[in-house]
């Protein structure tokens, strides 16, 4: 992967790596929604294109094998229409919702049929513990994590999320957590209606509770990391759609109106 990374993409390429050059081509890939025989065919063409002894893989498979070692494996499962679920666990084998009851399967529209097989919505679940693993095993990344405890000002400014008061009541309530510098605060960005249904897969509570282990490379050792969800990054009608608050015309939340005053 270390060599992929410094590799050029054909010899005398300064531009592009043979990783960093896969990596753009791949994200185009699942922004654009192309197909994996379309991948391949593009990935060929390309091959074909720059000059010869290029490092292009010219399929599919071979891109996957490249980037399957920076951990960037993804799972798709399959969500209740409305959200009440994911189709795991005890759930994978169901063919309806158990709290609503709708179907797994898209409907077709003409038919009003069940599409057995075709599922109405997929979450993609990107495996968070591989990437924490990964950022502390780089230098850089293992220092910068550290910063906030060593190069920290107490003046009463806010000028970093640790200076915040939910920061400040972590860290009075759970000491233990607090005492390691290189614990990690998560604030997932724009939640769902249904934010426990969705992150449910990342076992937070095993993050928050028993950790994993990680090798520290600013410091040479291993150690225990824990994770805690701290807050949810949002515009403001998040506050109806999570904490059941009136955010609109006449029934505005009495409480909502004193915070915005």
């Amino acid at each position: 992967m270390f060599d992929d990374a410094k590799k050029p993409l054909y010899p005398g390429c300064k531009k592009f790596t043979k990783l960093s050059a896969l990596v753009r081509l791949y994200n185009l890939k699942i922004r654009y929604g192309w197909s994996n025989t379309n991948f391949s065919e593009l990935l060929s063409i390309i091959s074909d294109l720059l000059p010869d002894n290029n490092e292009i893989p010219t399929s599919l498979y071979e891109a996957k094998k490249t980037l399957g070692a920076l951990g960037l494996s993804y799972q798709k499962i399959d969500a209740c229409h409305n959200d009440c679920c994911l189709y795991r666990k005890e759930y994978a084998n169901s063919t309806k919702c158990p709290k609503c009851s709708l179907s797994r399967w898209k409907i077709n529209k003409n038919s009003t049929k069940e599409n057995n097989g075709v599922t109405a919505k997929q979450m993609w679940y990107f495996p968070i513990v591989p990437r924490f693993i990964r950022i502390f095993k780089n230098l850089e990344n293992a220092k910068n994590l550290r910063c906030r405890a060593m190069d920290r000002k107490v003046d009463g400014i806010m000028r970093h999320p640790t200076d915040t008061p939910s920061w400040r009541l972590i860290d009075h309530m759970w000491p233990t957590f607090e005492s390691e510098q290189r614990n990690l605060r998560l604030g997932p960005k724009r939640p769902r209606y249904d934010i426990n249904t969705y992150l449910a897969p990342f076992g937070l509570k095993i993050l928050w509770k028993e950790g994993v282990q990680c090798f520290d490379a600013y410091k040479e050792e291993y150690f225990t990391l824990r994770v805690v969800l701290l807050w949810t990054i949002n515009d403001f009608p998040a506050y109806g759609n999570l904490c059941g608050c009136s955010v609109k015309g006449f029934r505005l939340d009495q409480n909502m109106e004193k915070r915005l005053l």
